[in-house]
């Protein structure tokens, strides 16, 4: 009978050092991995030379990325990666960062991001709804926007200060996907 409590302890020891190791290590790994990567970004926008740019972004990405896997709930994680695909022009890996982070927050900078990155790819129709959101919430934004969308996000988003509705739910396209 000793023999059977020594083996249940022993698997509740090993069951709680699983927990903990996917509780707390991991996501506080990973918000460290952030940290050092958003102090990385404050720095990068000062370099001229495109092979160092090229090389910041990659290894920023190369510790992204296990995390974003490990805790796809960060939203940081995600819009960090999104903000260096932006910088190395991979525009579509940026949409795809920036929809991600829209399964899990619905912050009105992810979606002025994915708008921003949208007109870089020259789907100004696809991007008139993140960024009219974006402004819907945040309103100082619509400064932030090119000239030639900027009069046609100003009117939408007055249409909704008076009544009118913004022209997707955050629910009904992107879909918050419960942490895994």
């Amino acid at each position: 009978m000793k023999w059977l409590k020594g083996a249940l302890t022993g698997v509740i020891l090993a069951a709680a050092a699983i927990a903990v190791r996917y509780v707390s290590y991991r996501p506080l790994r990973c918000n460290d991995v952030a940290m050092l990567v958003t102090g990385n970004m404050q720095n990068i926008y000062q370099i001229a030379d495109q092979s160092l740019l090229t090389i910041l972004t990659r290894e920023n990405l190369e510790k992204l990325e296990p995390c974003r896997r490990e805790v796809p709930w960060n939203v940081n994680l995600h819009m960090l990666a999104g903000a260096n695909y932006a910088i190395r022009e991979q525009h579509e890996d940026a949409v795809r960062m920036y929809e991600e982070a829209l399964r899990y927050d619905h912050r009105p900078e992810i979606y002025f991001n994915l708008g921003v990155e949208l007109l870089k790819l020259g789907r100004t129709e696809e991007s008139i709804e993140p960024l009219t959101i974006a402004c819907g919430v945040k309103s100082s934004m619509v400064n932030e926007i090119p000239d030639p969308i900027r009069s046609q996000i100003i009117a939408r988003v007055a249409d909704h200060a008076n009544g009118g509705p913004l022209p997707l739910s955050p629910a009904t396209r992107y879909s918050a996907a419960p942490p895994p």
